[in-house]
């Protein structure tokens, strides 16, 4: 996990230094900095993040992640290899790089012509054909663990397939309703079609379900981004920050009943989020009148759920 740990202090007042000795903006913001690609041209002052408690950077812009060696040689434009000397002189320690992160796996774009347009399961649940055919997705009838499915291309940044979230048509689920293929922890679903209007709010939804987001747009509610499932990925954290959102709202499924897992997984990422956002800026909202918002929806339809959500949706 980012920002954990014992950490030289010295290196965030060296990092801050650096950076503005060299003419690079620098916006503090207590557990870590950010600052402009200027080395290739960027000129926003939140394209990058440096955790310096964890010696690690990521450039929002094109994806890369690099340590505070990486982050200096860029900035001073000197070798990396150059610079164990120029930390040693500044008495400056860092903390081991963080774990590379995976490479997501890329799926191939065949798979879209083969997801067939067929509606009826999810518009049994009170979603539309509009609604449906602005998310994307359609029923896989091929071969393999999605036959039968109603597959959910997630794509990133480039629009390529980094994922696939299916779920059973057929009744005959058992324990498997959802399928999903791909890394996750690098999924952050749908921003690709909606960051304009997450931008525009300046708030967010965290949904634990596609079926969630779908009953959101359903009800007009298209500032939403999916979970799959309870925990809350450092992707997402990430898009937060570089969108600057002032709102944040997690709703995930009520559980209150059983075993309370989604009630438990709002208040984790919860705490997770207010490393990162003032606590007034993170709200837990949890469905009432049902175990999520589809059931909701299906259940009493979707004024239920604009009259339960028209404090925060002004």
């Amino acid at each position: 996990m980012y920002n954990s740990g014992d950490y030289n202090f010295q290196n965030r007042e060296f990092i801050r230094d650096i950076l503005l000795t060299n003419g690079y903006p620098v916006v503090e913001s207590g557990d870590y900095i950010n600052t402009a690609a200027m080395w290739r041209g960027g000129m926003d002052a939140k394209s990058v993040v440096i955790y310096y408690k964890d010696n690690h950077c990521i450039d929002f812009v094109d994806g890369s992640h690099f340590d505070i060696k990486k982050l200096v040689s860029l900035i001073t434009n000197q070798k990396t290899e150059e610079l164990d000397s120029y930390f040693q002189k500044r008495n400056i320690v860092l903390p081991p790089p963080s774990p590379k992160i995976k490479q997501p796996k890329i799926f191939s774009d065949a798979l879209i012509p083969e997801l067939l347009p067929v509606y009826n399961y999810w518009t049994s649940r009170g979603i539309s054909e509009t609604v449906l055919k602005e998310i994307g997705g359609g029923v896989y009838l091929g071969k393999g663990i999605m036959k039968n499915k109603y597959v959910f291309p997630i794509l990133n940044s480039k629009k390529q397939i980094v994922g696939l979230a299916g779920r059973d048509v057929t009744g005959n689920n058992g324990e498997y309703k959802w399928v999903l293929r791909g890394h996750k922890a690098n999924w952050c679903y749908p921003a690709i079609i909606n960051s304009s209007i997450i931008k525009e709010k300046r708030s967010v939804w965290l949904l634990e379900s596609v079926g969630d987001l779908l009953s959101f747009y359903e009800c007009g509610i298209k500032n939403c981004l999916v979970l799959f499932g309870t925990e809350l990925n450092l992707a997402i954290i990430n898009y937060l920050l570089k969108m600057n959102v002032d709102k944040i709202y997690l709703s995930t499924n009520d559980d209150s009943k059983k075993n309370s897992a989604g009630n438990n997984a709002a208040e984790k990422a919860q705490k997770r989020l207010t490393k990162y956002f003032s606590y007034s800026q993170v709200k837990i909202v949890i469905p009432k009148g049902g175990n999520d918002w589809n059931e909701i929806l299906t259940n009493l339809g979707k004024d239920a759920i604009i009259e339960q959500l028209k404090e925060y949706i002004k």
